[in-house]
């Protein structure tokens, strides 16, 4: 699939009348829910997410508010709001097991970055709605980075993803806006997910890339050691974007562990 942003095939009415435009790709129950990170969109897993369909899965492209198809004219949320907009948005959508909206074993969640601690979250608060759970490069716990830090790996970030994907990357970037990524990097430093991860019960994956400089191998170990019986892979060869770098493999751990 060309690196642009995958079209939006639906809208889901949250309780209260709002609409959120989401991506489709596939089918299948239950539904594989894809969670982009920090300004990011459903163009994230533009490398990904037609693997995971043609699997015979269904996938759901989700742009947190602020970001994305919600840049803009959605405000960027606290994180633990934004998880509690995630978990409305999965039980409206009714991409669960048979039974309903939320029901019967709920829906299979990847979340990428910012995106990882707002499913973990989630699957914390609500273990009904999420059947399993992968954390790809997740933020969660306190990190002391500098801002001058996180520049440099940003750029890092960029250059491992490679020039075909940095349009994908300076779109997401221009319709986030400046003050809503900084914002978002500055939650995201504080962020402290720890008191509820120990709370997750479904079956968990973790991954990083052993070339990752955005987010620590600690801050990603000290995740694992919080999820009860997480299960922590690393990706070879692999940076912070790894739906960039390594789509192919990263596909391939996701469908093994959702299997």
């Amino acid at each position: 699939m060309p690196a642009r942003h995958l079209p939006v095939a639906r809208a889901v009415q949250l309780p209260g009348g709002a609409e959120v435009p989401v991506g489709e790709l596939g089918s299948g129950e239950p539904a594989l829910v894809l969670v982009a990170g920090l300004a990011g969109s459903g163009e994230t897993w533009c490398r990904v997410a037609p693997a995971l369909a043609a699997a015979g899965r269904r996938v759901v492209l989700v742009d947190l508010p602020g970001f994305g198809a919600l840049g803009g004219h959605r405000r960027l949320l606290p994180i633990p709001q934004q998880a509690e907009w995630l978990a409305a948005l999965l039980d409206a959508g009714e991409w669960g097991l048979p039974g309903g909206p939320g029901a019967a074993g709920g829906v299979d969640v990847v979340g990428y970055s910012l995106g990882g601690s707002v499913a973990a979250r989630v699957a914390a608060a609500r273990p009904e709605l999420v059947r399993r759970l992968v954390l790809v490069a997740p933020a969660g716990v306190p990190s002391q980075r500098g801002q001058l830090p996180d520049f440099a790996s940003l750029l890092h970030m960029a250059w491992l993803a490679g020039p075909s994907f940095w349009p994908n990357l300076a779109r997401d970037a221009r319709r986030a806006g400046l003050r809503s990524i900084v914002a978002a990097a500055r939650e995201v430093r504080l962020d402290d997910a720890t008191a509820l991860l120990p709370r997750i019960v479904a079956p968990t994956l973790i991954l990083r890339g052993d070339r990752d400089t955005l987010v620590p191998r600690g801050d990603v170990e000290r995740i694992a050691a919080l999820v009860p019986g997480a299960r922590l892979e690393t990706l070879p060869h692999t940076g912070h974007g790894s739906m960039a770098e390594c789509p192919e493999a990263l596909a391939a751990a996701i469908l093994a562990f959702v299997a």
